[in-house]
């Protein structure tokens, strides 16, 4: 096992630990990760600038604003009419799945397709 020295510095002066191995992990490399700048000077937290944060963080709040209002919304839309309201929404689940299943599905089938005669373009088939 390698053991890093008391001071908790290896030789190449990095902050070093030990995973379950017993190799040694620079955690300046590890760092990276969390915050580094590429070679054009850009500022990276977590592989994302800040800008991007920003975007990511916004569609998030979006994303709950706008499913915390449709819940309010069916959820008072079954209140007044009852169970009726819910089949129909059932029916309409089960509509989109299959729907979103065929397209799927023949995505898939034009995919091959495509692969089989780019397989055969190589192959000097055609």
């Amino acid at each position: 096992i390698n053991v890093p020295p008391s001071n908790g510095v290896n030789e190449e002066n990095t902050v070093a630990d030990e995973d379950e191995l017993g190799k040694e992990i620079p955690w300046q490399e590890a760092m990276m990760n969390f915050f580094h700048r590429t070679e054009h000077g850009v500022e990276l937290y977590c592989n994302n600038t800040c800008t991007n944060w920003g975007y990511i963080c916004g569609a998030i709040w979006l994303l709950y604003l706008f499913l915390s209002f449709a819940f309010w919304g069916l959820l008072e839309a079954a209140i007044a009419w009852g169970n009726p309201l819910l089949w129909a929404y059932f029916a309409c689940f089960w509509i989109f799945v299959l729907v979103l299943g065929g397209m799927v599905m023949v995505g898939s089938l034009e995919r091959r397709k495509q692969e089989e005669l780019e397989r055969r373009q190589r192959a000097g088939e055609l």
